[in-house]
């Protein structure tokens, strides 16, 4: 995700993303880019502007029942995620593959589980 001095992976959040993840992913952005030592952080990409492409990396921040990629994952079996599992405030943080290209899915069982899973990979 970071090499060169550079980010290297699209943040994708919902076409319309909730208040508290539309901040975790703001949040995301804005570390990742202080990790790599830039100034201004590249902003998060809304799914309906994302180009899926292989090779290439990305972060999806979002829940199910606002991020589309999310829930194709989950319709795919790729990723478990409702209300029971992981159950509560849980958060996933999981990566997968999908046509050759790298997915990190930061995601939980409620918004509030959003930005918990952001903030636990950060710390991480």
């Amino acid at each position: 995700m970071l090499e060169d001095s550079a980010v290297h992976a699209t943040v994708v959040i919902a076409d319309q993303p909730s208040e508290v993840e539309r901040h975790a992913a703001q949040l995301l952005c804005r570390y990742l880019s202080w990790m790599a030592g830039n100034v201004s952080p590249p902003a998060p990409v809304h799914t309906s502007e994302w180009q899926h492409a292989a090779g290439t990396s990305a972060v999806l921040v979002g829940s199910l029942d606002t991020h589309a990629e999310i829930q194709s994952l989950v319709a795919d079996n790729r990723l478990t995620l409702s209300s029971r599992d992981p159950g509560g405030d849980g958060l996933v943080i999981q990566t997968t593959q999908v046509d050759q290209q790298q997915l990190l899915v930061l995601t939980g069982s409620s918004h509030r589980a959003v930005l918990h899973s952001v903030v636990h990979f950060l710390e991480q």
